[in-house]
């Protein structure tokens, strides 16, 4: 998976914060912001991701349901030995 650059006007300089004017021209406002690939490529991740967690819980409850039953079982000769 490839993930495109955030682009930014962010200069360094001596601290003093780089403000435009509102008369400056609008044009260069869009390298302010992602480009909408960034977006979709960075939501498809976090969609891929999240099945991915989705699974892996689905997975765990299934072995702590088998190990809940083992435990049990357990008990229960535990505790027909006692007697």
């Amino acid at each position: 998976m490839t993930i495109l650059p955030f682009t930014s006007n962010i200069r360094e300089n001596s601290g003093a914060a780089d403000f435009k004017s509102p008369t400056q021209h609008r044009s260069n406002d869009k390298r302010d912001f992602p480009l909408p690939k960034y977006f979709q490529v960075h939501f498809e991740y976090i969609h891929e991701n999240t099945a991915k967690q989705r699974h892996e819980v689905k997975e765990l409850k299934r072995s702590v349901q088998r190990i809940e039953e083992k435990i049990d079982r357990l008990l229960s000769l535990f505790n027909s030995g006692e007697e």
